[in-house]
């Protein structure tokens, strides 16, 4: 005996409601320092690299184009919305964020709760990483840029980046393990409105994380978009004092794990 489409959509509306009801106890920082510790460790046992709170990335999810569709056509001109979040080392999602596609990775940290109060979050000496689609901040840092240093990167700054980009990896395959896990993420979300679609966003992060946490040993082919890094972001965006501070931790950690 089938079921009614509006009594499958109403259950389906109340599972996500409840989801995102439990999403900032599922999905959320370490709560002492001890957490962060582990956090830290994680990060920096495959490759030396020190002080990662989680690594951070942006995807764009295709959607129905909204009634309101100004400002979710993202740079690959199709409405989107675009989902920031930050991963542990155990692949479980930290912290999330969705803003409409039309909004660059640099912009989605800095009006993120997570960009505006980064250092009341994290533990002194601990910094987020990212690609070159975000700013260098104290509290961020990416990858050396050759725009930036002149053309053309030192044999240390090529060795930081291999180093920041093996650590970042686990942000990426995370995307592909989570948008193999629910498939319909690779398609075109068909929710009436862009709020009821990151709704459904975040209800299948927080599952994801539930599955993290009980070792799912499903097989899930991984899904991983291509060219879905934002070029490197421009230099004017950010006060230039904070810029001039991140460039002073890059070194630092690359002097330190680059001989």
């Amino acid at each position: 005996m089938g079921m009614a489409r509006s009594y499958v959509m109403e259950i389906t509306t109340e599972v996500v409601r409840v989801l995102n009801a439990v999403a900032p106890e599922v999905i959320s920082f370490p709560r002492s320092r001890d957490g962060w510790t582990v956090v830290e460790d994680g990060f920096a046992s495959p490759h030396g690299y020190p002080g990662v709170a989680g690594a951070t990335h942006g995807s764009l999810i295709a959607m129905e184009r909204p009634e309101d569709y100004d400002g979710f056509y993202c740079r690959k001109c199709y409405p989107a919305l675009n989902v920031q979040a930050i991963v542990s080392p155990d692949r479980t999602f930290m912290s999330v964020e969705v803003r409409p596609g039309s909004w660059s990775d640099r912009n989605c940290w800095k009006y993120s709760r997570i960009g505006r109060t980064v250092h009341s979050v994290i533990p002194a000496g601990m910094h987020f990483i990212g690609d070159a689609g975000y700013a260098l901040l104290p509290g961020l840092i990416v990858p050396y840029c050759e725009r930036e240093e002149g053309g053309e990167l030192t044999p240390q700054q090529k060795q930081f980046n291999f180093r920041h980009s093996s650590t970042r990896m686990v942000v990426e395959s995370n995307f592909g393990l989570w948008k193999g896990r629910f498939r319909m993420l690779q398609g075109v979300l068909n929710q009436e409105t862009p709020r009821t679609a990151a709704k459904f966003v975040v209800a299948t992060m927080v599952l994801h994380n539930v599955m993290i946490c009980f070792q799912d040993s499903s097989k899930i082919r991984l899904y991983m978009a291509q060219d879905d890094e934002e070029e490197a972001a421009e230099d004017e965006i950010i006060p230039r004092h904070l810029r001039q501070i991140g460039k002073a931790k890059r070194n630092a950690i690359a002097t330190l794990i680059c001989h």
